[in-house]
């Protein structure tokens, strides 16, 4: 009796080796896609206090690159800077948050400074 055995085409394994491919380079692809998508759409902020000659400062930093660098207490008339680093950390925090709600410019008003505690009275402000 003759022994029959199927030997496999060597095509057959050309064409399992480029399917592999095919297959690894797509995930490879989709990691990319969505890494990248992913960084588009959220952005790492940091507030970080800095001394100025009016006194302190902050400077919002965006994936490692200066966005805002603000020498001294917006909405103000004249060049005051911030008191203490604390308090330039609060408005830097919530100049962020307004970043964050998309609002744009995201600037401050003195009722806002108010109410974190940077403008005393309205008789600052003149």
């Amino acid at each position: 009796m003759k022994s029959t055995t199927r030997r496999t085409n060597p095509r057959y394994y050309n064409y399992i080796g480029i399917a592999l491919i095919i297959a690894i380079g797509a995930v490879l692809y989709a990691g990319h896609y969505y890494k990248t998508k992913r960084h588009q759409e959220y952005v790492y902020l940091q507030a970080k206090p800095i001394k100025s000659q009016y006194g302190w400062g902050y400077e919002i930093i965006a994936d490692g690159q200066v966005y805002i660098h603000q020498e001294f207490i917006p909405a103000l008339s004249g060049k005051k800077g911030f008191e203490s680093r604390d308090q330039a950390i609060v408005v830097a925090n919530k100049v962020i948050a307004k970043i964050r709600n998309k609002e744009v410019p995201p600037t401050l008003t003195i009722q806002e400074l108010q109410e974190l505690g940077v403008v005393k009275d309205s008789f600052a402000v003149k």
